[in-house]
């Protein structure tokens, strides 16, 4: 997990007050130099994501989910690139916390927060084929109010 700015800086400014004598809070220059002279760390933006996918969302799963593929394109003898069809997800959140920066090691690219459940989202399909070749338009799916009357 990171830190944000705001959280280095009140641990900074409360160590600095408990010094004698105590130490003013530092200044946002402080925070920048202290921050170019550890190498080790940067800034990213969070991305927001669902709990229950935050604790999915590891190397090792990633990695099962290949390996997987790889047995089901053996077990189905799929021969042809044409043959394989990737639809991907894009969800649009509604009152949902934005991204925000926080201090890293340069070893971490991406680091995903948990979303509330609370929200209210649209979501937008793409398709695509293994060779290329066009396919289905994308579609769009908005929030429902009824699935049926009865």
């Amino acid at each position: 997990m990171g830190a944000t700015y705001e959280m280095v800086r009140a641990v900074i400014g409360h160590l600095r007050a408990a010094q004698t004598p105590p130490l003013p809070p530092p200044s946002k220059r402080w925070f920048a130099d202290w921050l170019k002279a550890n190498k080790n760390l940067h800034t990213i933006k969070t991305k927001p994501i669902k709990h229950a996918r935050l604790e999915s969302h590891t190397e090792e799963d990633v990695k099962k989910w290949f390996v997987e593929l790889g047995e089901a394109i053996k077990k189905y003898k799929i021969n042809s690139s044409k043959k394989i069809l990737n639809i991907d997800e894009s969800g649009v959140r509604v009152r949902c916390p934005s991204r925000e920066s926080v201090i890293v090691p340069t070893e971490v690219k991406e680091l995903y927060t948990a979303s509330p459940e609370n929200r209210k989202s649209l979501t937008v399909l793409e398709t695509i084929r293994g060779d290329g070749k066009k396919t289905l338009p994308p579609f769009i799916i908005t929030p429902g109010e009824k699935i049926m009357e009865n």
